[in-house]
């Protein structure tokens, strides 16, 4: 069990150190390239790296105080603990199939952004923030993908723990 949390503590740091390199990397794209392609990269990696940065934080400090919960009432209460978090899993597993879809909505929109620059239809900001929303939702996507195996795992674990009951 301590193993899921772990791992996702793991994961929001890593959160974290992608969304300080998405910042800093839009802030000096921003102050060494003037062109349009290299504002639209910049301000699509830096948005999206400003949330990145802030949703690593959230479930980095939420990770400490759920994994206290759970060992406090796991010596007093098992059962209980293991049924809330089977459903708290089922509702994790919802929203992380709905932000894999979102993010790859966006890689296709990114690639949308691509194709409309390369039939003249848009200026080079747009492929810019086409590039962009490739980069980032395809790393987010991998992530999350990431994070849905471990909520598998860890679900298959808790089912495992409760026939014992």
């Amino acid at each position: 069990m301590l193993q899921y949390f772990k791992a996702e503590k793991t994961n929001a740091l890593f959160i974290i150190a992608i969304g300080l390199f998405s910042i800093l990397f839009s802030i000096i794209a921003m102050l060494i390239w003037s062109g349009l392609f290299w504002k639209g990269l910049a301000a699509t990696l830096g948005l999206i790296g400003l949330a990145e940065l802030c949703v690593g934080f959230v479930f980095f400090l939420r990770n400490g105080s759920q994994v206290q919960n759970i060992r406090g009432a796991l010596s007093y209460t098992p059962k209980k603990v293991i049924s809330e978090e089977t459903d708290r899993m089922k509702k994790l597993k919802k929203t992380l199939v709905v932000i894999r879809n979102l993010e790859t909505g966006f890689v296709f929109i990114g690639i949308i952004l691509c194709f409309l620059w390369m039939s003249n239809f848009l200026g080079d900001f747009s492929f810019g923030s086409g590039v962009g929303l490739i980069i980032q939702s395809a790393i987010l996507l991998v992530i999350h993908i990431m994070g849905e195996w471990r909520a598998d795992i860890y679900a298959h674990h808790l089912h495992k723990v409760d026939d014992r009951f």
